[in-house]
């Protein structure tokens, strides 16, 4: 059985378009720890979609995850779930390309296998596991013409929409950049989905949307598409939407280096430094994107696989994967037990209180 690791409901749109190829009794959704809100709102999500899942806090589950999973599949390294099943297959799923510092840290080492969207990240992350460059599945309806157009395009009559990607954390620029956005609402539909790491209050000039939106139909309606150090950026990029890069006045360099591509994709993008710059360069844009050819070109770098089957194709590797016994080079075996022994106890945090929370939220 493939088991999916998800600890907030963003992490479930990661998987529909593999799940989709797959027989329901061939996998399970596996809810692992996380941010408490998060949890509770991804258990809250999975229940009342009906979908069944396993709980890593509950002991009766967690056995069962031990018993039935042969491969593990997460958007990142999670411990606890390594520690249950070393001996189990552990892939990853990038599902971004900006902050190499994280993205291709050292916890890589644990993955068996890793899916790629294409070169740019196949070269970063094949030092650390072998790799399938099966592009993203997220946009597979996209390229196969199955997206549909938001509903919350009725609201525009007739207006230009503005489409807002924040990260979050200190390099969000949801703070800096609120005001300017809502003075855009007077002219334009502001619509803002954010990352599932940030919460805002509702607001009654711009539309908010949560990490389950669907990504694809507000990319579909969208005019112009604003981000600031996200990996939303390469989605908009995969999109050939026209885009604007909101810069912050002071950025952690160990948050995003200057050479993590979210910093070099800046260089082939109209940027804004202050608040009052945004209405002039978003009006320019409206007409035309004089960096759009440029990223063209750059994205059969980037993205390996357009052709819509990239979920396709990470299931069956998942199927063919439980069919056969982990083997790990020699080299790697003796490097991962040492890892296990030295970094494992420092990776996972306090349980118990994790597990408490949990279930009382």
């Amino acid at each position: 059985m493939i088991g999916f690791l998800m600890n907030t409901k963003f992490h479930y749109t990661l998987y529909e378009p593999i799940i989709k190829h797959l027989n329901k009794s061939d996998y399970r959704i596996i809810l692992t720890e996380g941010y408490v809100r998060n949890v509770r709102e991804a258990r809250k999500f999975l229940t009342e979609k009906g979908i069944d899942f396993w709980q890593m806090i509950d002991k009766t589950e967690q056995n069962l995850i031990k018993e039935n999973i042969k491969v593990f599949l997460g958007p990142f390294f999670f411990p606890t779930v390594y520690r249950l099943k070393p001996e189990a297959h552990h892939f990853r799923m990038v599902y971004g390309l900006a902050k190499d510092g994280w993205n291709y840290a050292w916890w890589n080492i644990f993955f068996d296998l890793i899916f790629v969207y294409g070169d740019y990240d196949a070269e970063k992350l094949s030092f650390y596991a072998p790799v399938v460059k099966a592009g993203n599945p997220r946009f597979d309806r996209w390229f196969k013409g199955e997206v549909v157009e938001d509903k919350v395009l009725e609201l525009a009559k007739g207006r230009p929409v503005i489409l807002y990607l924040p990260t979050y954390g200190e390099l969000s620029s949801w703070g800096y950049y609120q005001k300017a956005l809502e003075d855009l609402s007077e002219r334009y539909l502001v619509i803002a989905k954010l990352h599932h790491g940030l919460k805002v209050a509702e607001g009654n000039k711009i539309v908010i949307r949560d990490e389950s939106a669907d990504l694809l139909s507000l990319l579909k309606i969208a005019d112009v598409v604003i981000s600031d150090y996200s990996g939303a950026i390469f989605d908009a990029m995969l999109a050939g939407k026209k885009i604007l890069l909101f810069n912050l006045p002071q950025i952690p360099e160990h948050l995003s280096s200057k050479e993590s591509l979210e910093n070099i994709i800046r260089g082939y993008c109209r940027q804004v430094n202050e608040p009052a710059e945004v209405r002039g360069v978003i009006e320019e844009l409206l007409h035309n994107d004089a960096f759009l050819s440029q990223r063209e070109a750059m994205k059969a770098k980037i993205f390996s696989n357009t052709t819509g089957n990239s979920g396709e194709v990470i299931a069956k590797t998942l199927y063919e994967a439980q069919n056969r016994e982990k083997k790990l080079p020699h080299g790697k075996g003796q490097l991962l037990r040492q890892m296990e022994r030295l970094a494992l106890p420092q990776l996972i945090r306090n349980k118990k209180i994790y597990g408490y929370l949990n279930k009382i939220f």
